[in-house]
């Protein structure tokens, strides 16, 4: 099998990576699902959700520019290189039931959980 060559960027990938509004704002950034505009410090940005199986577009995904620019992380105190995206919106009850059980705290669950992500042993 010959080697894979990587396709041409997505449209939004290369349309956002043009945008930017000035100092102080968060810049614009594709999260390889949405690309988010340049967003205004301490202001939360919502983009409609993608149109994928188990997603209702109808829902909105989150991002949260902090005060001094930057996009927020998973947590409040916690900064990635790019951000992160608030997806839990956009799932249907029954993906979000799923997720729900995948990571409720029971003992029985997490012990699934961590035989789950043991790399097979043949």
């Amino acid at each position: 099998m010959g080697a894979r060559t990587p396709g041409p960027a997505p449209r939004q990938f290369t349309k956002c990576g043009k945008s930017s509004h000035g100092d102080g704002w968060c810049n614009a950034t594709f999260d390889s699902i949405l690309c988010w505009p340049p967003t205004a410090p301490s202001t939360e940005q919502l983009l409609p959700c993608p149109p994928f199986k188990g997603v209702d577009p109808n829902k909105f995904a989150r991002r949260y520019c902090l005060e001094d620019g930057i996009w927020r992380g998973r947590t409040h105190h916690e900064t990635l290189v790019g951000g992160w995206t608030n997806y839990s919106d956009c799932f249907i009850p029954e993906v979000k039931k799923l997720m729900d059980q995948l990571y409720s705290s029971s003992g029985d669950d997490a012990g699934v959980r961590s035989i789950a992500k043991q790399p097979a042993l043949v």
